[in-house]
């Protein structure tokens, strides 16, 4: 994993500080994307929808958790595009996005 984000880094041309934080979203938005990936399958599983103890259809608490960490992890590519748009490079967030996607 952390060769893999380090060469993700090289991709862009950044300061060091900027640098550590990259690397550390990368870290986090890779995590995200395999829980993202387990909620998934367990939404497709299991449904949409479950019965609360009152007996009442509700929207199932893996939908819940999915939708929250596709939010927090939206917010985490944006971070990691503008560090690459903050080091005047107005690609270097883009072209890093496309290598994490590609990957």
């Amino acid at each position: 994993m952390a060769n893999s984000v380090m060469q993700l880094l090289d991709i862009v041309d950044v300061d060091e500080k900027d640098r550590i934080v990259a690397e550390k979203l990368l870290i986090e938005i890779s995590f995200m994307a395999e829980v993202l990936d387990e909620l998934k399958e367990l939404i497709k599983t299991r449904g949409v929808g479950e019965m609360n103890k009152d007996g009442n259809f509700c929207e199932s608490s893996f939908v819940k958790l999915y939708n929250s960490t596709a939010k927090v992890y939206a917010g985490m590519l944006k971070q990691l595009e503008f560090i690459g748009r903050k080091n005047q490079q107005l690609s270097a967030g883009e072209k890093l996005l496309k290598a994490w996607v590609g990957k």
